[in-house]
């Protein structure tokens, strides 16, 4: 388990290999109370065989936009609104965890799904 700088572990990642060619490497970071393993069968479900899936889990931390309830999430989401604080230390960090934590990778592009710019 690795320590983000914070000393909060995150959790065990799941590694979706390819069935064929292996053309791409895609890291999925998961939706806020969800894991890697989680992550790990969806992309399964794709059928995308040329891609490599690295489905790591994040930390459990309390979540401030949860009344302080701890689950798994990347940042800490404070309130969703437009003018909401952003957690840019455990942004970078994370940003950090996967892009060097897990060895160069020649990241090439970023692709969020179903989440915020922080500080737009």
């Amino acid at each position: 388990m690795d320590l983000n700088n914070n000393g909060i572990a995150y959790g065990d990642t799941t590694l979706v290999r390819p069935t064929g060619t292996h053309k791409a490497t895609i890291v999925w970071l998961h939706d806020i109370g969800e894991n890697g393993h989680y992550s790990a069968h969806f992309v399964e479900q794709l059928q995308l065989g040329n891609i490599k899936w690295i489905c790591p889990t994040a930390p459990t931390r309390p979540v401030s936009s949860l009344g302080g309830a701890e689950t798994t999430a990347w940042c800490d989401v404070t309130q969703v609104f437009d003018d909401m604080e952003d957690d840019l230390p455990s942004l970078n960090t994370t940003s950090g965890y996967v892009v060097g934590g897990m060895g160069n990778m020649g990241l090439n592009a970023v692709l969020g799904i179903n989440g915020w710019l922080p500080s737009w």
